[in-house]
């Protein structure tokens, strides 16, 4: 069965804007002033300042930690009925490579191994979470 966690969530107050991590002067530095991940070459985004407003030449927006379940961002995670039909894909483009299809051995490790990344993620994704 999927798992389904709503993290926590900034949204702009002027436009539709959302993102998934706290609008902080190192973490707006880290996803949009880092010289490769820069907006623009002539602008910089402050904290708690909208990257959307910005692009459109709009300063002194704030983001909000958002506070409606049905607005906050959503992880979804596999669950382990979606492991199958990874398998029954992998065999399929394998017969159309002309490549051999996993043995039953190997399909029991892919099977397992991928359930453990299941309960990984979902650890992972609960760190995440707000509640």
């Amino acid at each position: 069965m999927k798992t389904l966690i709503k993290i926590k969530t900034w949204k702009c107050s002027e436009c539709d804007y959302y993102q998934d991590f706290e609008p902080t002067t190192e973490n707006m530095d880290k996803n949009f002033n880092d010289p490769n991940q820069r907006l623009r070459k002539d602008i910089l985004v402050v904290a708690n300042e909208c990257p959307s407003c910005v692009t459109k030449g709009i300063r002194n927006t704030t983001l909000a930690k958002e506070s409606n379940p049905n607005k906050k961002i959503t992880l979804t995670i596999m669950g382990e009925e979606d492991i199958e039909p990874e398998i029954i894909k992998d065999d399929e483009e394998k017969t159309k490579e002309g490549k051999p299809k996993m043995t039953n051995p190997q399909k029991e490790a892919y099977r397992t191994k991928r359930k453990a990344d299941i309960v990984s993620a979902i650890s992972e994704a609960r760190k995440l979470e707000d509640k």
